[in-house]
């Protein structure tokens, strides 16, 4: 099993602890991890150049790790286990307002999250997704993650990249998933929040 891990980064400077982090990863037997790279570029570019490298290098699964984002040890153990085609966990706003980059099956930020269940949509802060879902949506669009507007209700509402990817995603018959038990805490300054099913910050 071979696993692209992608770190989107506008800077092209990434935290040491975001990377003291990624090293140490528990991974299943046999499971090998390689990195993706771009340029610095906007984060929706940036994903679309890790997907492209996903594809070309054949790996299985694209697992995303914002810049920003220090996951559990376990995170790939357990998302790996729960075999989905894409699977985030919760992650709390920077300034710990209390939302979370989760969305339920009509789009509504969830404010609360207790177990692992299906949704709508997840931001791609840890991220896993199957090749199959890149294959698929990639002959749709071309560039599968893109800021996006529609019309909802007769408002128009806009969609982060990651948003409309899951969006895209669900049209082609592929599940959106968030887990419970796996937390990362977004790295503020100098306060950094996490939630454990309830909000919660670290100085």
């Amino acid at each position: 099993m071979n696993i692209m891990l992608a770190i989107p980064s506008g800077t092209g400077m990434v935290p040491l602890k975001v990377i003291s982090r990624l090293m140490i990863l528990d991974k299943p037997k046999g499971c090998n991890v390689q990195f993706a790279y771009v340029e610095r570029l906007m984060v929706d570019m940036a994903r679309n150049g890790m997907v492209e490298q996903c594809l070309m290098h054949n790996a299985d699964y694209l697992f995303f790790c914002d810049d920003d984002q220090i996951p559990d040890k376990d995170i790939l153990v357990k998302m790996l286990a729960l075999d989905k085609d894409i699977v985030g966990c919760p992650i709390a706003s920077r300034n710990g307002k209390e939302n979370l980059a989760i969305y339920d099956l009509e789009y509504n930020r969830m404010n609360e999250f207790k177990k692992t269940q299906k949704v709508g949509a997840v931001g791609m802060g840890n991220t896993l997704i199957k090749r199959k879902v890149l294959e698929e949506i990639i002959k749709e669009y071309p560039a599968p993650f893109q800021f996006e507007t529609d019309v909802v209700d007769d408002i128009v509402v806009g969609f982060s990249e990651d948003i409309n990817f899951c969006r895209r995603a669900g049209e082609l018959g592929f599940e959106t998933w968030v887990i419970a038990g796996v937390k990362s805490m977004h790295i503020g300054s100098p306060i950094q929040y996490f939630y454990d099913g309830e909000y919660k910050c670290k100085i």
